[in-house]
């Protein structure tokens, strides 16, 4: 299969793909990470030195191979395994259990995992409640300068540590194998079913995202995940998602009744269907215990939401309300550009963020012209992220948009 470039995620999820970037050290992910799963009562990852070496091994032969995806090919260079399971267990971790994602792309690390948290299905995998170890890795062998500018392949690979503790146990007379790296080791069945069990049990009830309280919340989510999760639609709003810990839940009948979402001056958030088991048949990820809500456009920068959940646990009733902030712009001066055409006036040399409107936002800003600007103005236009852009200027000039999807939107400026 072709995949594009991006993140795959595997293990908790089907294998997807995702346009990530890259950076900075492996504690600032890791924290980056833990930070959603312990305000969530997960049990926070940890890094592992196995699962560190089967993650450079992969990152490596990626790199060197330049190629994006979870399968190695036998023959190629830096080749240690076909699979996730089979890189952990060359590595020499215990047991075959293990979760992968990968990324290729540009700038930071830090950028990589906000974005994989955006993209519903990869947020899944980070929030896995059976997983407590990881190894990361990324590798710039493709580039021979190997500067910060040039993208890197990147590595992510999870583990169980109680699984891990099961699979370095003596073999037994009588119980499950085939499971850990000593294909021939007889695992206890008891042992190996709490081993197995003893994270989920160890978890908290629910998991959500964004948690409450949250701060700095990216307003949207640029649709590039593959399987696709809202085919058609390149720009949402940040997700909202709700998981239930399967352990606790077994054989619980779970029916959301509602789901809403309020800006800070109360005004409801419209939202896509809900996103299920039985909406994601088609990709087949989402479980009896997962569901997700996409807003039609981006939220607002640096603004407060509220959510409330109605649901009910084998007919019983339960309510579950929180709220979370979206991410603020670095600008003192703000522009939102609500219709096309729109004129503004600014002041001459001063710098000014000026912000397409959500119901503008539907795909993300591929250029930008100004026009009306002369030789010795001291003009400046710079385009920031999917639908920001900042602009100095002197006179009188007209600010062109240029969209992913084609379409072209203006807005004017007379400086005073």
């Amino acid at each position: 299969m072709r995949l594009r470039k991006g993140v795959i995620a595997y293990g908790c999820v089907i294998p997807t793909t995702l346009i990530l970037s890259a950076g900075v050290q492996a504690n600032d992910v890791l924290d980056q990470i833990n930070q959603a799963r312990i305000s969530n009562g997960l049990v926070p990852l940890k890094l592992q030195s196995q699962l560190q070496k089967a993650a450079q091994s992969h990152a490596h032969y990626m790199a060197i191979n330049q190629i994006s995806g979870h399968e190695e090919e036998l023959g190629k260079g830096g080749f240690t395994g076909a699979g996730c399971s089979e890189r952990v267990m060359a590595a020499g971790y215990a047991s075959g259990k293990c979760s992968e994602n990968i990324s290729y792309g540009q700038a930071l690390w830090r950028d990589s995992v906000e974005n994989l948290f955006s993209a519903i299905y990869h947020r899944m995998g980070f929030l896995c409640f059976d997983f407590d170890e990881i190894g990361m890795a990324a590798d710039k062998s493709a580039f021979k300068a190997k500067t910060s500018e040039h993208p890197a392949y990147y590595a992510y690979v999870m583990g169980n540590s109680f699984l891990r503790a099961a699979c370095s146990q003596k073999s037994v007379s009588a119980g499950f194998y085939g499971m850990c790296r000593d294909r021939e080791l007889v695992v206890n069945q008891y042992e190996y079913e709490k081993a197995e069990n003893e994270l989920f049990r160890k978890s908290a009830g629910m998991v959500i995202y964004p948690w409450d309280n949250q701060r700095d919340v990216p307003p949207a989510f640029e649709n590039n995940e593959h399987p696709d999760p809202v085919p058609g639609i390149e720009i949402t709003g940040q997700p909202v998602s709700v998981h239930f810990n399967p352990h606790l839940y077994r054989n619980k009948k779970i029916v959301v009744e509602s789901f809403e979402l309020w800006d800070q001056n109360n005004n409801t958030v419209a939202l896509l269907p809900q996103k299920d088991k039985v909406s994601d048949s088609l990709n087949g990820i989402f479980t009896d215990f997962d569901f997700a809500w996409f807003p039609e456009r981006p939220l607002l920068w640096d603004s407060l939401y509220n959510a409330q959940l109605v649901y009910k646990v084998n007919g019983i009733s339960h309510k579950k309300e929180w709220s979370f902030r979206t991410r603020s712009l670095p600008f003192s001066h703000k522009i939102v550009v609500n219709h096309p055409g729109q004129k503004n006036h600014v002041k001459a040399g001063v710098e000014y963020a000026v912000i397409l409107s959500p119901e503008l936002s539907h795909s993300r800003i591929m250029s930008l012209k100004l026009e009306g600007c002369y030789a010795g103005d001291k003009c400046s236009v710079k385009a920031h992220n999917f639908n920001v852009a900042s602009v100095i200027q002197r006179g009188s000039t007209t600010l062109t948009f240029r969209l992913h999807d084609g379409t072209h939107y203006t807005a004017s400026f007379v400086a005073n």
